[in-house]
């Protein structure tokens, strides 16, 4: 099934990942934007709607402590969106910021029925500490979403490992930045789909590769329902080759593939991004950072539904011996 979005459309960027790219994708998209984090820097944006997230004198506040102050923050959260008939939600699941509010937004989306995309980049392999919260935020986003798109900074540095972090950081946000030319198209999934790219470059054979040997970190060609291929192309670039490209990937993955372009006189280079649609109930690699995804939804206690503190004050007891 095909992704319907329907105005208005708010996009929402969460944390400092989130909220760069809700920005820039804003000034391509008709919509809104909405701001949301922990950190003033992240909402100093020239943006007109922002929450900052209090977590009171709590200076290095847990996801536990965010997602917490996320819920007190939610009935102002509510009265924002709820004139939107589209969400989009932007978030990097490898900050505190992206698990402690993300999950907590799409549940509010979720109860109030809005048509809702999440733009997720997940952790590196190495970022130990995050990897297994990360999944668990996937999985919560994944059930509240009507279509999810997935950036893998982990199998970005696998096909690319002489990458730094800075250059990683600045691939993952600008090819999200482009992903907004295809969420316009009226080819795209609901459901789960990979991104996946290539450095800026001039050969079109080798951008492929690099965009392939992302895609085959995650997911075997056999379970890939349909691909979306978007080349930025440079001023200089020869169209002969973008139906050669297409037609390897059609050889590939036996499936339907729909190619778009965009053209700017400013590239002197160009760049390959590739829309993968996965089939339903496929485990990515991602997926096993929780060893625990093997347990039915309907069987988990559902760690993302907040238990209540009742504040009353009991009299004095007196302590038995």
């Amino acid at each position: 099934m095909v992704m319907d979005i329907i105005k208005p459309v708010l996009i929402i960027g969460v944390g400092g990942a989130g909220s760069e790219i809700a920005t820039n994708i804003n000034q391509q998209f008709d919509s809104e934007c909405l701001l949301i984090s922990t950190h003033d820097k992240d909402l100093n944006k020239d943006v007109s709607r922002s929450v900052k997230i209090t977590t009171d004198q709590i200076i290095n506040p847990s996801i536990n402590t965010i997602k917490s102050s996320t819920y007190r923050a939610n009935n102002k959260i509510k009265d924002i969106i709820i004139g939107y008939k589209t969400i989009i939600i932007v978030a990097n699941l490898s900050g505190k910021n992206g698990n402690g509010i993300a999950p907590t937004i799409s549940q509010i989306c979720r109860n109030e029925n809005k048509n809702l995309i999440s733009l997720i980049i997940m952790p590196f392999k190495f970022e130990k500490s995050r990897l297994f919260i990360s999944s668990i935020s996937l999985k919560h986003l994944k059930r509240d979403s009507d279509c999810m798109i997935i950036f893998d900074n982990n199998a970005l540095l696998d096909s690319n490992p002489n990458l730094t972090k800075s250059e990683c950081h600045e691939i993952s946000v600008d090819t999200m930045d482009k992903i907004i030319q295809l969420l316009k198209s009226p080819e795209l999934s609901k459901n789960t789909n990979l991104v996946t790219t290539s450095k800026y470059a001039n050969d079109f054979e080798l951008m492929l590769k690099d965009s392939l040997k992302m895609l085959y970190q995650n997911v075997e060609p056999a379970n890939v329902n349909k691909t979306i291929l978007h080349v930025l192309l440079s001023n200089n670039a020869k169209l002969g080759e973008v139906n050669r490209i297409s037609n390897i990937i059609e050889n590939i993955y036996n499936c339907s593939n729909i190619v778009s372009t965009s053209y700017s006189k400013s590239l002197n280079r160009s760049k390959v991004i590739l829309i993968a649609s996965i089939k339903n109930n496929y485990k990515m690699n991602f997926n096993k950072y929780d060893p625990l995804e093997a347990i039915p939804y309907n069987n988990e206690v559902d760690c993302n539904e907040m238990e209540y503190n009742i504040n009353c004050k009991l009299p004095s007891l007196y302590q038995l011996e």
